[in-house]
């Protein structure tokens, strides 16, 4: 089966320097490829590990098990990394990384993200899917994310999966994800 990252027809534009429309546009368009996506990844774990993605709590913890092994890290060109570490303030240097997750990593990252935020709109009737154009330097502004939070606060499921991803890349835990939402149901 082949796999393949989501690409979006219009010109990618920065979230932050997206206009209404922009945004708008490219909402309307990552809505109607969820679907898609998670048949996408609902094929490759099936075929590749034998696991249903039944949109059970179960699930995430399956689905975590098998992407652990998908997470690597590559080398960064030694000429950006030294771009990232002259541009970076003093105090971030240290955590300026020669490396950089993998494309691969990151096409099933996204999609993961993806079937996670499916299960927590199902499993909360005032979460669903949105986004946000103001204020511009709020994170998240324009990027399609989970609303309804209490406190009128957004839960972003890609920023909490690559968070996840970078910590599973130093210590494995299948429990990992399910433990995310676990945490996250205690303040919903």
């Amino acid at each position: 089966m082949e796999y393949y990252m989501m690409q979006p027809p219009m010109e990618k534009v920065a979230f932050k320097e997206m206009k209404k429309k922009e945004a708008q546009a490219y909402f309307d368009w990552y809505m109607s490829e969820i679907p898609v996506r998670i048949e996408m990844l609902k094929e490759v774990v099936k075929e590749e590990a034998n696991i249903d993605l039944d949109y059970s709590l179960e699930s995430l913890v399956s689905l975590w098990d098998w992407y652990e092994t998908k997470i690597y890290y590559v080398d960064r060109d030694k000429d950006l990394y030294q771009k990232a570490l002259d541009e970076a303030p003093e105090w971030f240097k240290p955590y300026v990384s020669d490396k950089f997750l993998s494309y691969e990593t990151l096409m099933y990252a996204m999609d993961i993200a993806i079937y996670y935020a499916e299960i927590i709109v199902r499993n909360n009737n005032q979460i669903y899917w949105g986004y946000f154009t103001k204020p511009k330097n709020r994170s998240g502004v324009n990027e399609p994310t989970l609303l309804g939070i209490p406190g009128n606060d957004d839960l972003n499921p890609r920023e909490i999966v690559l968070v996840l991803t970078r910590k599973s890349a130093k210590e494995k835990n299948k429990n990992r994800l399910v433990d995310n939402y676990n945490t996250w149901m205690k303040y919903l």
